[in-house]
């Protein structure tokens, strides 16, 4: 299955790419808010064309937001049946579905068109208020970018490991979920004392800028005031 994956930039130029990466992330939070409240299938129709609009303008191939697409597939049954047991309306699934591959689409949107320095460098900025109650927005930046790394790392030697085991005849899903879980959980603990030692080795510091200073320009603006705008008349019409 296909997942928002740091380490994933796709290094073309466009539009999109010269965005600031710090702005990106508001913006999708920002867009992610809009999916979420959306009620009026007028509204939530014009918002999908601009984020379509958005997808065309980053030049990344289409054919690899497809397979973001089609590699959720097993997911979306799962929802699609959750949903139908529990009774659930049938414009209220697909309304979920819609909402599921918008919020995908657009999250690995930003990942294809942002290095990881420069997400971390947003991350510090975004978690900066936190520092209100004591907590360093350079530690929980570092601990999502490691996380969200890690994560493509584990589905892989998952998935090497349970070939394995299927190769030597452990075809019972449950005992072999015990005999996934404890290499799993030591090949974890070696690859973060092998990150570690790599970061002591290279004087990594919480508090270095990550490499230069993006600037940010008009586009950064129009596209955060577009956003600001559609969020606005959406919670208007929800709200009255």
């Amino acid at each position: 299955m296909c997942i928002v994956v740091l380490g994933s930039y796709v290094n073309i130029k466009s539009d999109i790419h010269s965005l600031n990466t710090f702005f990106k992330l508001i913006d999708l939070i920002l867009f992610v808010l809009i999916i979420i409240i959306v009620k009026n299938p007028y509204l939530l129709t014009m918002s999908l064309c601009f984020e379509f609009l958005l997808l065309l303008t980053s030049n990344i191939p289409f054919l690899k937001f497809l397979k973001l697409i089609f590699s959720l597939n097993v997911f979306v049954f799962f929802v699609v049946a959750i949903n139908y047991l529990s009774g659930v309306q049938w414009d209220r699934i697909i309304l979920t579905v819609v909402q599921i591959y918008a919020i995908l689409l657009y999250s690995n949107l930003v990942i294809f068109t942002s290095t990881t320095n420069s997400i971390m460098k947003a991350l510090k900025k975004i978690f900066l208020p936190l520092k209100i109650v004591g907590i360093n927005a350079s530690i929980m930046a570092l601990i999502i970018s490691l996380s969200l790394s890690f994560i493509p790392m584990l589905l892989k030697q998952g998935r090497r490991i349970l070939y394995v085991l299927k190769s030597r005849g452990f075809d019972n899903g449950i005992y072999s979920l015990k005999l996934l879980i404890f290499p799993l959980f030591l090949m974890t603990l070696k690859n973060a004392d092998s990150i570690s030692d790599t970061m002591a080795l290279k004087n990594f510091d919480l508090d270095n800028d990550l490499g230069s200073k993006e600037e940010y320009n008009y586009l950064d603006i129009l596209l955060f005031f577009i956003h600001i705008l559609l969020f606005v008349i959406i919670l208007l019409e929800v709200l009255l």
